[in-house]
């Protein structure tokens, strides 16, 4: 009168199977994905940041001038040194392939469509 059905338990855990290799290899692989986003990040800042501080500005020269850490004369050649520079050596906020704002808005005209 009493059947002979096992636990419910037994059943379920049965079903499930624990496979430590994929486990391990699903958690590498997920690691090795966050350590490349953060050497990404990392090195993008860094650049921006070397990329800042390589650009010698007027003003802090300026500054060390009104100090009196910096000669009249030292100033006037850094100076002619940093005008005499051409543009494309200062980095610029744009990339190359963006061009320029026009000068004049309202004389904005859309390009052509190449001819078929």
């Amino acid at each position: 009168m009493a059947s002979a059905r096992p636990p419910p338990t037994a059943i379920l855990t049965a079903e499930f199977t624990f496979d430590l290799e994929l486990v391990l290899l699903t958690l590498f692989l997920v690691s090795l994905v966050v350590v490349g986003i953060v050497v990404v990040i990392r090195v993008k800042r860094w650049r921006t940041e070397s990329d800042e501080e390589l650009v010698p500005r007027i003003d802090h020269y300026r500054a060390l001038l009104e100090q009196g850490i910096l000669a009249p004369e030292e100033f006037e050649r850094i100076r002619k040194h940093l005008e005499a520079r051409p543009v494309s050596a200062v980095p610029s906020g744009l990339p190359s392939s963006v061009p320029s704002p026009p000068s004049d808005p309202t004389a904005f005209k859309p390009a052509e469509p190449p001819p078929t």
